[in-house]
């Protein structure tokens, strides 16, 4: 009987203590689950999956002491519970303690962990986002826009369509005529462009994969010069191998001086030296354009630079260049050219914009103020024709002043008719470009593609925008627990 109470203590005792142990158990389960979903809602605030590269490779310090703690407890139980609490956050692999008992993996070092599945409300993962065995196993696929043009050669008329009038309307003329250095007459240029330019190679860039530019001009006083010493015409000769014929010549990328252009010179009349420098300031002022286009359209390579005598042939000069007839598209001001294959006319650039105009003017009075002007150099500006007069006399008549045409908006250049579409991630029901080009039957032969156009009003701007807001908001939602 003795013998027996005595057992009956001792099970007593035992049950006690697993009780005991149980509350232990219980005490750690909270800390480890609070521990662990701060963790995961560390996780869940990353900011985009680049981010994911940057975070330590290793868990928190208090987190990782926390479960050093807990290596000797029996885990197993725990995890079970988690999983019971929390539906789908599991670990998948459980590594055994020094005791035999197993204790929770290291949150990096884990032979198989996996993503979380997130709630059936969210949307479907990315496809091929992946976790393998550390941190650095992340795989997020770049998210890439496919170009359908490969290539498209753009011409650009100088005069009127690329630089404000007529040559700037005489005002680089002055510039050199008043011994002004040649980024000073690079700088006047750079004001001189027509903003729409770089507003038609932003469009194009978004299809087109290469952009090579050929600076096309109507120079005849380069090739059939009239000279004011002699008070006759005659031909002017190049090297040879610039000649695309009499009335046509190409000055090669690698030409950065005007001298370089008149070593060049194989006429049979030779030049005396006031035509000598009239040559020189030309060439000058076409090379500070080409320089400026470089630049501001951010092109990889020098443009081409053709300069010609007689009406433009853009099938003809493409071949002579060696680029394919139907990649090349010209635009000009001539209207005379319009209609022509793979040619698109714009409005003349003879009037600028507010902001334009008083950027020119702030910088011509910086540069080169009126009273400055010899009484040569004003009396050829002055003489020009009245529109493209760029200096009158002053409203006191005490003095001359600048002119610069106004308008309130200066005219969009055409987009050629290009296969254009785009490939996205579905994440939206819409239809794709390809499909709404399809529809509106864009590649009609000759025509301007007006289904580009709409693409690029700000309703169509504001449609993308919305469309990537979306999937980064998507992105944000992934949850990630080791």
């Amino acid at each position: 009987m003795a013998g027996g109470l005595g057992l009956g203590k001792r099970w007593n005792g035992i049950l006690k203590a697993l009780e005991n142990s149980f509350k232990a158990h219980k005490e750690n389960l909270s800390s480890v689950k609070k521990d662990f979903e701060e963790y995961c809602s560390a996780l869940e605030n990353i900011k985009g999956a680049s981010v994911i590269e940057s975070l330590p490779r290793s868990p928190p310090v208090e987190i990782s002491s926390k479960f050093a703690e807990l290596r000797n407890h029996h885990v197993k139980g725990i995890l079970d519970e988690l999983d019971r609490n929390g539906e789908d956050n599991s670990i998948s692999s459980v590594t055994p303690g020094p005791d035999g008992s197993p204790s929770p993996p290291d949150l990096v070092n884990a032979k198989v962990s996996r993503l979380t599945q997130v709630s059936r409300a969210d949307p479907p993962r990315l496809t091929k986002y992946t976790r393998r065995t550390s941190m650095e196993d992340i795989v997020v696929p770049d998210v890439h826009y496919e170009k359908p043009v490969e290539e498209i050669v753009c011409f650009l008329d100088i005069d009127k369509c690329s630089i404000y009038g007529q040559d700037g309307n005489d005002l680089a003329i002055a510039m050199q005529w008043m011994q002004k250095p040649f980024p000073v007459l690079v700088e006047l240029y750079r004001r001189l462009l027509n903003p729409r330019l770089k507003q038609l190679f932003s469009q194009l860039r978004m299809t087109v994969k290469n952009l090579p530019v050929v600076l096309y001009t109507m120079r005849p006083q380069l090739l059939q010069y009239r000279s004011a010493c002699r008070e006759e015409r005659f031909t002017l000769r190049w090297k040879t191998e610039w000649h695309h014929s009499v009335d046509q010549v190409l000055i090669p990328t690698d030409i950065s001086d005007p001298s370089e252009i008149l070593a060049e010179y194989s006429g049979s009349v030779s030049l005396w030296d006031p035509e000598k420098q009239d040559l020189y300031m030309s060439f000058q002022r076409l090379l500070a354009i080409r320089q400026v286009i470089q630049e501001e359209l951010e092109l990889e390579s020098v443009p081409e630079l053709v300069v010609t005598s007689v009406m433009k042939d853009v099938q003809g000069t493409a071949i002579k260049l060696g680029h394919r007839p139907e990649k090349c598209y010209l635009w000009d001001d001539n209207q005379v050219l319009e209609g022509q294959p793979h040619v698109l006319t714009v409005e003349p650039f003879v009037a600028m914009d507010p902001h334009g105009k008083n950027s020119l003017l702030q910088f011509l009075r910086d540069e080169l103020p009126e009273h400055e002007l010899t009484e040569e150099v004003a009396e050829f500006m002055i003489g020009a024709k009245p529109e493209m007069r760029s200096l009158v006399e002053s409203e006191n008549c005490n003095g001359f002043q600048y002119l610069v045409h106004e308008c309130n908006e200066i005219n969009r250049f055409p987009i050629p008719d290009l296969p254009v579409y785009y490939t996205r991630p579905r994440y939206t029901e819409m239809q794709t470009f390809r499909e709404a080009m399809r529809e509106k039957d864009a590649n009609k032969e000759g025509g301007y593609n007006s289904a580009i156009i709409e693409f690029w009003t700000p309703r169509g701007v504001l449609e993308r925008d919305e469309q990537l807001e979306a999937l980064h908001q998507w992105q944000e939602k992934v949850e990630m627990i080791w």
